[in-house]
Protein backbone atom coordinates (compact mmCIF):
# COMPACT_ATOMS: atom_id res chain seq x y z
CA UNK A 1 0.00 0.00 0.00
CA UNK A 2 1.21 3.74 -0.92
CA UNK A 3 2.16 6.05 2.00
CA UNK A 4 -1.35 8.15 0.51
CA UNK A 5 -3.16 5.16 0.74
CA UNK A 6 -2.08 4.79 4.37
CA UNK A 7 -2.81 7.92 5.45
CA UNK A 8 -6.42 8.00 3.79
CA UNK A 9 -7.34 4.84 5.72
CA UNK A 10 -5.47 6.13 8.63
CA UNK A 11 -8.29 8.84 8.10
CA UNK A 12 -11.01 7.01 7.92
CA UNK A 13 -10.31 4.88 10.85
CA UNK A 14 -10.03 8.19 12.97
CA UNK A 15 -13.28 9.73 11.72
CA UNK A 16 -15.11 6.12 11.57
CA UNK A 17 -13.46 6.33 15.75
CA UNK A 18 -14.53 9.56 16.27
CA UNK A 19 -18.20 8.92 15.14
CA UNK A 20 -18.37 6.32 17.34
CA UNK A 21 -16.87 8.68 20.31
CA UNK A 22 -19.89 10.78 19.05
CA UNK A 23 -22.82 8.52 19.34
CA UNK A 24 -21.87 6.89 22.81
CA UNK A 25 -21.37 10.21 23.73
CA UNK A 26 -24.95 11.22 22.63
CA UNK A 27 -26.30 7.73 23.82
CA UNK A 28 -25.24 8.41 27.07
CA UNK A 29 -26.69 11.69 27.55
CA UNK A 30 -29.91 10.54 25.82
CA UNK A 31 -30.28 8.05 28.63
CA UNK A 32 -29.51 10.07 31.54
CA UNK A 33 -32.21 11.87 33.63
CA UNK A 34 -35.04 13.47 32.16
CA UNK A 35 -34.51 13.05 28.62
CA UNK A 36 -35.81 9.75 29.08
CA UNK A 37 -38.26 10.59 31.49
CA UNK A 38 -41.00 12.74 30.56
CA UNK A 39 -41.43 15.19 33.89
CA UNK A 40 -45.23 16.49 33.79
CA UNK A 41 -47.87 17.79 36.19
CA UNK A 42 -49.53 14.25 36.20
CA UNK A 43 -46.45 12.48 36.75
CA UNK A 44 -46.90 10.69 39.87
CA UNK A 45 -44.63 10.70 42.92
CA UNK A 46 -44.17 7.06 42.62
CA UNK A 47 -43.38 7.50 38.96
CA UNK A 48 -40.61 10.15 40.25
CA UNK A 49 -39.24 8.13 43.17
CA UNK A 50 -38.51 4.95 40.98
CA UNK A 51 -37.01 7.34 37.95
CA UNK A 52 -34.72 8.19 40.41
CA UNK A 53 -33.68 4.73 41.84
CA UNK A 54 -33.63 3.41 38.83
CA UNK A 55 -31.00 6.05 38.29
CA UNK A 56 -29.17 6.18 41.55
CA UNK A 57 -28.62 1.99 40.53
CA UNK A 58 -26.95 3.13 37.26
CA UNK A 59 -24.90 5.38 39.11
CA UNK A 60 -26.34 8.33 36.70
CA UNK A 61 -25.89 10.87 39.40
CA UNK A 62 -27.10 13.57 36.16
CA UNK A 63 -30.31 11.65 36.04
CA UNK A 64 -30.09 11.54 40.22
CA UNK A 65 -29.89 15.45 40.28
CA UNK A 66 -32.75 16.13 37.65
CA UNK A 67 -35.24 14.85 39.80
CA UNK A 68 -34.17 16.93 42.71
CA UNK A 69 -36.22 19.71 43.72
CA UNK A 70 -35.15 23.36 43.71
CA UNK A 71 -35.01 23.28 47.23
CA UNK A 72 -33.03 20.22 47.09
CA UNK A 73 -30.36 21.40 45.00
CA UNK A 74 -30.48 24.96 46.77
CA UNK A 75 -29.14 23.19 49.70
CA UNK A 76 -25.89 22.04 47.78
CA UNK A 77 -25.69 25.18 45.78
CA UNK A 78 -27.42 23.80 42.80
CA UNK A 79 -23.22 21.82 42.45
CA UNK A 80 -23.77 18.78 41.40
CA UNK A 81 -20.74 17.84 42.37
CA UNK A 82 -21.02 18.78 46.13
CA UNK A 83 -24.79 16.48 45.54
CA UNK A 84 -22.06 13.48 44.43
CA UNK A 85 -20.05 13.68 47.19
CA UNK A 86 -22.79 13.99 49.29
CA UNK A 87 -24.73 10.73 47.71
CA UNK A 88 -21.94 8.78 47.88
CA UNK A 89 -20.67 9.05 51.37
CA UNK A 90 -22.20 8.28 54.80
CA UNK A 91 -25.70 6.81 55.16
CA UNK A 92 -26.33 7.53 51.31
CA UNK A 93 -23.49 5.35 49.62
CA UNK A 94 -26.10 2.23 49.73
CA UNK A 95 -28.51 4.20 47.06
CA UNK A 96 -25.87 4.05 44.58
CA UNK A 97 -25.63 0.65 42.29
CA UNK A 98 -27.51 -0.75 44.70
CA UNK A 99 -29.53 -4.28 43.18
CA UNK A 100 -33.28 -3.80 44.07
CA UNK A 101 -35.63 -1.50 45.45
CA UNK A 102 -39.19 -1.14 46.71
CA UNK A 103 -41.61 1.11 47.53
CA UNK A 104 -42.73 0.03 50.93
CA UNK A 105 -45.21 2.80 51.82
CA UNK A 106 -46.64 5.66 50.50
CA UNK A 107 -48.13 8.59 52.15
CA UNK A 108 -49.99 12.01 50.62
CA UNK A 109 -50.97 15.46 52.45
CA UNK A 110 -54.40 16.10 52.10
CA UNK A 111 -53.96 19.00 49.67
CA UNK A 112 -52.24 15.83 47.27
CA UNK A 113 -49.21 18.70 46.91
CA UNK A 114 -46.44 16.17 49.15
CA UNK A 115 -45.88 13.17 48.95
CA UNK A 116 -43.48 10.77 51.70
CA UNK A 117 -42.73 7.42 50.72
CA UNK A 118 -40.25 4.66 52.74
CA UNK A 119 -37.95 2.61 50.25
CA UNK A 120 -35.74 -0.41 51.04
CA UNK A 121 -32.81 -0.91 49.28
CA UNK A 122 -31.00 -4.01 48.81
CA UNK A 123 -26.92 -3.75 48.14
CA UNK A 124 -24.63 -5.41 45.70
CA UNK A 125 -21.48 -5.45 47.58
CA UNK A 126 -20.62 -8.94 49.48
CA UNK A 127 -22.26 -7.68 52.63
CA UNK A 128 -25.75 -7.62 51.37
CA UNK A 129 -27.58 -4.85 52.97
CA UNK A 130 -30.51 -3.70 53.21
CA UNK A 131 -31.29 0.06 53.87
CA UNK A 132 -34.65 1.96 54.25
CA UNK A 133 -35.09 5.20 53.42
CA UNK A 134 -37.95 8.36 53.45
CA UNK A 135 -38.23 10.32 50.53
CA UNK A 136 -40.28 13.49 50.47
CA UNK A 137 -41.94 14.56 47.32
CA UNK A 138 -43.24 18.19 46.47
CA UNK A 139 -45.12 19.88 43.43
CA UNK A 140 -42.81 22.51 42.42
CA UNK A 141 -44.44 26.15 42.50
CA UNK A 142 -41.82 27.83 39.94
CA UNK A 143 -39.67 27.16 37.13
CA UNK A 144 -39.13 24.98 34.01
CA UNK A 145 -40.72 22.19 36.34
CA UNK A 146 -43.80 23.92 37.74
CA UNK A 147 -46.20 21.46 38.96
CA UNK A 148 -44.22 19.00 38.65
CA UNK A 149 -43.10 16.71 41.77
CA UNK A 150 -39.86 16.31 42.59
CA UNK A 151 -37.39 15.27 45.29
CA UNK A 152 -36.93 17.60 48.35
CA UNK A 153 -35.46 15.27 50.59
CA UNK A 154 -34.29 11.09 51.33
CA UNK A 155 -33.31 10.66 54.53
CA UNK A 156 -32.33 7.30 56.47
CA UNK A 157 -35.02 5.28 58.48
CA UNK A 158 -33.50 5.40 61.77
Amino acid sequence: MSAAGLHTGFRASALALLLCVLVLDLHIRVCSGLTIFSLSPQTTPEEVVSAQLLALQRDDMLGVFDFASPLNKANVNNDLNVFDRMVRSGVYEYLVKHQESTILLTMRTPSANKWHGLVRVSTQDSKSLTKEYWWSVSRCKAGPHKGCFMVDAVKPNL
